[in-house]
């Protein structure tokens, strides 16, 4: 994989588990932090699909850094974005319900995010402010037909900017204008603004994911991607280790001379 790839992966939680636990249970991959995280939740589902998607992201950084990162712990900085120190790779993990988004890269960063389509409950103005802002974020036009598919997508580039800048989504909202403004609330024009100044002050790039109908995604990283084109990630025992495991010693030997 060259060094600034970027690679992207959609998850089925459901359908992939099963394979992802035998995986799992043949070399365990997962830290003892991951295990809680996931026995923290209360619905046995969640707890299912939470164990998938760390496996799948533990799967997903293994292809680039190798065995030795396995059950390393993650370290996480003052927003909790996860690291591993030493694995010379990036990665985001975002999940909704049944689904989620890995994202991995040689880069200095990268933040992904993933929606599904749902009722928003917020007022008007507020989802106009924050439309504005995924507006400026983005340099693709927000998609149109509904409010709920504009909004989504605006958010999604939103969190991915968040996540790839290393802070909270408290301090992403302040720094465009959108919080704690004593005087006068910003114009979308404003806020469209300011929201370009701060990708080109963090040096990042927002970019719409190309996924099935009723999800919206998008990537932040340090350089633009023309095509964020995501993998399906194998949900055949078989299959997931001949795409995952296997291609692990091929990058290495490429990217690694």
């Amino acid at each position: 994989m060259p060094d600034n790839a970027i690679e992207l992966w959609l998850v089925d939680l459901d359908a992939c588990a099963p394979a992802l636990a035998e995986i799992e249970r043949d070399a365990p991959r997962l830290s003892p932090e991951d295990r809680q995280r996931a026995d923290a939740l209360a619905d046995p589902r969640d707890a299912a699909r939470r164990r998938a998607a760390y496996t799948a992201l533990r799967l997903a950084i293994e292809r680039l850094a190798g065995s030795a990162v396995r059950a390393q712990p993650f370290t996480r900085d003052t927003s909790g974005k996860p690291e591993l120190p030493g694995s010379g790779v990036a990665f985001s993990l975002a999940h909704t319900d049944d689904l989620a988004l890995i994202g991995i890269t040689r880069l200095a960063t990268i933040g992904v995010d993933l929606e599904k389509i749902r009722p928003i409950r917020m007022s008007p103005r507020h989802i106009a402010d924050l439309c504005a802002a995924g507006a400026g974020l983005g340099r693709e036009p927000l998609p149109v037909g509904s409010t709920e598919r504009t909004f989504l997508q605006a958010w999604a580039r939103i969190e991915a900017f968040t996540k790839a800048r290393g802070h909270t989504l408290q301090r992403t909202l302040a720094d465009l204008g959108l919080r704690n403004r004593p005087d006068r609330p910003p114009s979308p024009t404003e806020t469209r603004s300011t929201a370009r100044r701060l990708t080109r002050t963090a040096g990042l790039h927002v970019t719409d994911i190309k996924l099935p109908r009723d999800l919206h995604g998008a990537v932040a990283a340090p350089r633009a991607l023309l095509t964020a084109r995501v993998r399906t990630f194998p949900s055949d025992h078989a299959d997931l280790r001949d795409q995952i495991e296997r291609e692990q010693p091929r990058y290495n030997r490429a990217d690694h001379p």
